[in-house]
C-alpha cells in the first residue's frame, strides 16, 4: 500500500497550511477594544481603539452599513476617529478593512436615547468642553495646537490640559495621572488660556491619543489628535531598575532662639526615560516643603535641641534607554523668534554662560563650517573635548559621603552681638565653574558638558545640563554629567557628550556598542538627579548659604541662621535586591 505515506503527508500538508492560515488570520484580523465614548451625542467626535485596522483606510460599519467616509477623521492601524451621525439610535460597530477582513462588534448609542440621571443646570452651562482642535492630525511636538470650545475660565493653579503619553490610551482612563502629561494654565508652553479658545505648545513625550482639559469645574469631552513623525521620534529600548539611599547627619553646637537651619535635597527627575518613587525613612516631620526638584527639611530651634538629627530617604528608580530616530534632512529651525517656552534654554543663567565672547567665537566658526543642527550638536561637542583638558574630580569618581563643618553667625542676641565664628569648610570639592574652565583650558566633566550646553544655546539650540550618576560595575555609581537639547517635531533629547568623544569617566563600561549613538540617546546607566538651573527659595538676610552635592546643581544645598553645626552628606548609595530566598521541599 504505496498509496497510504502519500495519503497521510497530503493530510498533513492540509493540516499544516489551514492551521497557517488561520494563525494568519488571527494576526491580521482587525480587533475592538474600546469605544470612547460608547454614548456619545449626535455630531460628537468618537474613537475607536484596538489593532489591524490597516494603514490604508477600510469602512466602519454600523449593523453591517458602512459609515459616510466624510465623517471618519483619522484612520490608523490602532486608532480610528469619526463624528457620531445623527441618525443612529444604537447599533454594533465593526472595523472593515480595505482587504476585507472585519472585526468583532462593539455596541454605540445616541446619547440622547440613553436614559441618565438629572444634572445640574449649572453642572451643564460651566463644564469645559472642547469643540476643535487644530491641528488635529500631523501635530508636531513643540509646535502650537489651537483648542476652541467653551467655559475654559480664566488660569487658574486647578486648570490645566492633558496629553497622551501613552500610545492610543483609551480616554477611559483619563483619571490616572501616569497616562497623560499634565501642562498647567501658567505654564510657559500654553501661549493664550481664554474662556473660549487655548493655544499651546505640544509638550515632548506626547503619543497619538488624547487631549482634554481639566479645571475646578471638572473635565472636558477628550479630543483625538494624532502626531506627525516626518523629523524622527524618541524610541525607548532596554529598561533597568535601581534602588538608591541617602541621608544628611546633623551634629549641632549651639543654636540661638531665633536660629533656623534648612537642607535642601535634590529629587531624582521623573522624565520620559525615568519614573521615580521616594520614601523619606527618617525625618519626615521637618518635611516643610518641596517641588518637582527638590525637599526642604526645616529646623526650628526646638527640633535641633537633640544636637544629633538625622534625614534618610530610600528611592527606587526605573530607568529606560531612551534614543531618537532623527530624520536629519527635515529637521525644522527655531525661527527669529523661538518659542517663549525654550526662551530659558537658549539664554545665559548662573550656570551656562553662553554669552561669553570665547564660546560665541566658537559657536560662529562651527555654524560657518556646518548649517545642520544635528552636526553642529556633534561639532560643538568635539570643539569642547578637544579643545579643554578633563581634570579628575567628583565628576569622574565614585560616590563617597560630603563631609564638612561650618559655623553660621548668630544673630543679635538681648541687644548684644553675639560673637561670630567661622571655621574652614573642609569637604569634597564640588565641581568646577566653567568660566575657569574658559581660562585655564581645564575643566571637571561638569564644567566641560556645560561649556557644551553653553555652545549650542550660543548656536541657537536649546540645551540643558544634566547631573546625576552612572551605574557602574557591581553596585557602584559614578558621579556624571550630560545634556539634553530640544529639536521641533521630536522633544527634548538627551546625549552624553562626554561619552560621544570617548572622554567618558573611568570605571565606567557597557552602554552602546557603538559611541556616536550617544549624540542622539543615552543608556540605561544613566540615573538622572537634577536638570538645568533653577532657582530655590529666597532666604532670611544674614543667613549662611553653603553647596554641598555637587550633583543637585543648585546655589545651595543648607541655609542657616544661628546655628553651630556640622554635617555630613552621605550617598546616593545603590541597594542590591535582596536574594531570593531557596526553598526545600521535604
Amino acid at each position: 500500500m504505496k498509496w497510504r505515506p502519500m495519503l497521510v503527508a497530503g493530510m498533513l500538508a492540509i493540516l499544516i497550511l489551514a492551521g497557517g492560515a488561520l494563525l494568519l488570520l488571527a494576526l491580521f484580523t482587525p480587533e475592538l477594544t474600546a469605544i470612547d465614548p460608547p454614548t456619545p451625542s449626535p455630531d460628537d467626535v468618537v474613537s475607536v481603539l484596538g489593532r489591524n485596522f490597516g494603514r490604508s483606510p477600510g469602512a466602519l460599519l454600523f449593523d453591517g452599513i458602512p459609515l459616510q467616509e466624510r465623517l471618519i477623521q483619522v484612520w490608523s492601524p490602532d486608532f480610528i476617529s469619526f463624528r457620531m451621525p445623527n441618525d443612529i439610535d444604537q447599533a454594533g460597530v465593526q472595523v472593515r478593512t480595505a482587504s476585507g477582513l472585519v472585526s468583532n462588534p462593539l455596541m454605540i448609542a445616541d446619547m440622547s436615547r440613553v436614559p441618565l440621571a438629572a444634572t445640574p443646570r449649572e453642572a451643564l452651562e460651566f463644564h469645559p468642553n472642547i469643540a476643535s482642535a487644530v491641528p488635529s492630525s500631523g501635530v508636531q511636538i513643540g509646535k502650537l495646537i489651537a483648542l476652541r470650545g467653551a467655559h475654559f475660565g480664566d488660569p487658574d493653579p486647578n486648570s490645566a490640559l492633558y496629553f497622551s503619553k501613552v500610545p492610543s490610551i483609551s480616554a477611559l482612563d483619563t483619571e490616572d495621572p501616569a497616562n497623560f502629561i499634565r501642562v498647567g494654565s501658567g505654564d510657559l508652553l500654553v501661549e493664550r488660556w481664554s474662556d473660549a479658545s487655548i493655544d499651546v505648545r505640544v509638550p515632548s513625550g506626547t503619543e497619538n491619543g488624547y487631549i482634554f482639559v481639566r479645571t475646578k469645574s471638572g473635565s472636558s469631552n477628550t479630543y483625538p489628535v494624532s502626531l506627525s513623525r516626518a523629523s524622527g521620534r524618541l524610541q525607548s529600548g532596554d529598561a533597568a531598575s535601581y534602588t538608591l539611599v541617602d541621608s544628611v547627619d546633623l551634629r549641632v553646637g549651639s543654636v540661638a532662639p531665633e536660629g533656623s537651619l534648612s537642607i535642601f535635597m535634590p529629587i531624582p527627575v521623573s522624565s520620559r526615560q525615568q519614573s521615580v518613587s521616594i520614601e523619606i525613612q527618617r525625618g519626615s516631620e521637618q518635611l516643610s516643603a518641596s517641588s518637582d526638584l527638590w525637599q526642604e527639611f526645616k529646623f526650628a530651634p526646638a527640633q535641633l535641641g537633640a544636637r544629633s538629627v538625622e534625614i534618610a530617604r530610600r528611592y527606587a528608580i526605573d530607568v529606560s534607554e531612551l534614543k531618537a530616530d532623527i530624520a536629519t534632512g527635515s529637521m525644522q529651525s527655531l525661527g527669529t523668534t523661538p518659542p517663549r517656552f525654550l526662551v530659558p534654554f537658549l539664554s545665559a543663567d548662573a550656570l551656562v554662560p553662553s554669552s561669553d565672547p570665547q564660546i560665541i567665537a566658537a559657536a560662529a566658526a562651527i555654524r560657518k563650517k556646518d548649517k545642520n543642527t544635528f552636526r553642529q550638536i556633534a561639532l560643538a561637542s568635539q570643539w569642547v573635548f578637544s579643545n579643554f583638558k578633563v581634570s579628575a574630580s567628583t565628576g569622574t569618581k565614585q560616590a563617597s559621603p560630603l563631609a564638612r563643618s561650618s559655623i553660621a553667625p548668630q544673630p543679635e542676641v538681648a541687644g548684644q552681638q553675639a560673637s561670630v565664628a567661622q571655621t574652614s569648610v573642609a569637604h569634597t570639592s564640588v565641581a568646577g565653574d566653567p568660566r575657569a574652565a574658559l581660562s585655564s583650558k581645564t575643566g571637571d566633566m561638569r564644567a566641560l558638558v556645560v561649556l557644551d550646553c553653553a555652545v549650542l544655546r550660543a548656536l541657537g539650540i536649546p540645551c540643558a545640563p544634566v547631573s546625576g550618576f552612572l551605574a557602574g560595575a557591581g553596585s557602584s555609581l559614578i558621579p556624571h554629567y550630560w545634556a539634553v537639547y530640544f529639536l521641533l517635531g521630536i522633544g527634548w533629547i538627551p546625549f552624553d557628550p562626554a561619552l560621544a568623544t570617548g572622554q567618558g569617566p573611568q570605571g565606567f563600561s557597557g552602554g552602546f556598542s557603538d559611541r556616536l549613538g550617544y549624540y542622539r540617546g543615552i543608556d540605561d546607566r544613566h540615573i538622572e538627579m537634577a536638570s538645568g538651573y533653577h532657582a530655590l527659595p529666597p532666604v532670611q538676610p544674614g543667613a549662611v548659604k553653603k553647596s554641598s552635592i555637587p550633583w543637585s546643581l543648585f546655589d545651595y544645598d543648607e541655609v542657616a541662621y544661628g546655628v553651630t553645626y556640622s554635617s555630613i552628606w552621605s550617598g546616593p548609595r545603590r541597594e542590591e535586591p535582596p536574594m531570593p530566598q531557596s526553598t526545600s521541599t521535604p
